[in-house]
């Protein structure tokens, strides 16, 4: 799933070749006409360029990945540099017929739109600003009897044009990189509370335990006399052996366990649920389940980017299987350094430590990361 800044650079440069190829229609016999005062070679090979670049970058804008239009953008930027450049050398007369603009002039919001897409701020600012002084210039070189007054007139007014451009690009930009941090500020949010949620659990469960065990000996040791040592020594031992072993958790239905998935997703992630037979889930496999699923979940959320997001569950007589999916920014598992605990230890190892189980990472950059846990009785 791209950014909402990149989807808006992909139409505005669509866009681009949209209006470049009316300009270019429109203004079609004016160049011809300028063309022939001009050394054909290099007359033609700048109106060639400048005409074929954008439309190209329009073409390849929402078929390629984006540095390949951008790329064409930017050379159309440098097409147009140079036709102005090269103009007035390119020349066999000394002035244009009948004091008319050229054909440059006509497409100069072309080339501030193209600067204003492919560059920086400041870049396509810069851009626009010299390019609305050469046009002045080139006015008043192709067409000396208008005089300067002429001529400094059309430099402002093609900034002025320009700048309209320039600045409807940059607001709509800006808009979508805003639109894109207060996304990845919500995904955050999103994993934080799915770590909350995983904390509150293990804090109620903690509680409970406490209270059960020590909150007990303790008012039992406050109320008895040395003839209950005895007992109180194996209270003592009951409740270290409680506070140290597993979850004595029940056993839940395959049901329960999709129902507890689903109903701890946050909003981001789609969900699909097959069941082909119903069964009942072991406390320690659901934990393992449940706790190996949040931290994919969460690790989607947190390192994915902009990006299309499903679980998928499947239950079976006989095995479980929950994939947490996205199209994201994607990673090489086996570059993953050691300290980094959330693949080996929150998710490999959890699925380890019960018979049976299991977790598959499949991930590459830029396609996505498949996250596929699974447990099978069998094995068991």
């Amino acid at each position: 799933m791209t950014s909402s800044r990149e989807r808006i650079q992909r139409l505005l440069l669509a866009s681009l070749g949209g209006a470049s190829l009316i300009y270019t229609f429109l203004g079609l016999p004016q160049a011809l006409e300028q063309i022939e005062l001009m050394h054909p070679i290099g007359g033609w090979a700048l109106y060639v360029l400048c005409a074929v670049l954008p439309p190209a970058a329009g073409l390849t804008a929402f078929s390629t990945p984006l540095r390949v239009p951008l790329g064409i953008t930017t050379a159309a930027c440098i097409a147009y540099a140079l036709a102005m450049a090269l103009w007035v050398p390119l020349m066999r007369v000394p002035a244009l017929p009948d004091a008319s603009v050229t054909w440059l002039q006509n497409v100069s919001a072309i080339a501030a739109a193209a600067a204003a897409i492919a560059w920086p701020v400041r870049g396509a600012w810069a851009y626009t600003i010299a390019f609305s002084a050469g046009i002045g210039l080139l006015r008043s070189a192709t067409a000396p009897q208008e005089g300067p007054l002429v001529a400094l007139q059309d430099g402002i007014f093609v900034l002025m044009l320009a700048s309209i451009f320039v600045v409807l690009i940059q607001v709509s930009l800006t808009a979508g990189h805003r639109l894109d941090l207060a996304d990845a500020q919500a995904r955050e949010d999103a994993a934080h509370e799915a770590a909350a949620r995983s904390t509150h659990e293990q804090r109620k469960r903690l509680g409970a335990l406490v209270h059960d065990h020590v909150l007990s000996l303790l008012l039992t040791a406050a109320r008895s006399d040395d003839h209950d040592r005895p007992m109180l020594r194996q209270a003592a031992m009951n409740a270290t052996a409680a506070l140290t072993a597993p979850d004595k958790a029940k056993d839940i239905s395959g049901q329960e366990l999709v129902a507890r998935i689903r109903g701890s997703l946050p909003s981001e992630f789609r969900f699909e649920s097959k069941t082909a037979a119903e069964m009942d889930v072991p406390a320690d496999v659901a934990t393992a389940l449940l706790e190996a699923a949040a931290e994919a979940i969460r690790n989607s959320l947190l390192h994915a980017g902009p990006a299309s997001r499903l679980v998928q569950t499947r239950l079976t007589a006989e095995s479980i299987s929950i994939k947490v999916k996205d199209d994201g920014r994607g990673f090489r598992p086996q570059r993953v350094p050691p300290e980094r605990l959330g693949l080996r230890v929150s998710i490999h190892e959890r699925m380890r430590t019960v018979p049976g189980g299991s977790a598959t990472v499949r991930s590459t950059p830029g396609q996505g990361t498949t996250v596929e846990l699974s447990w099978n009785r069998d094995a068991r």
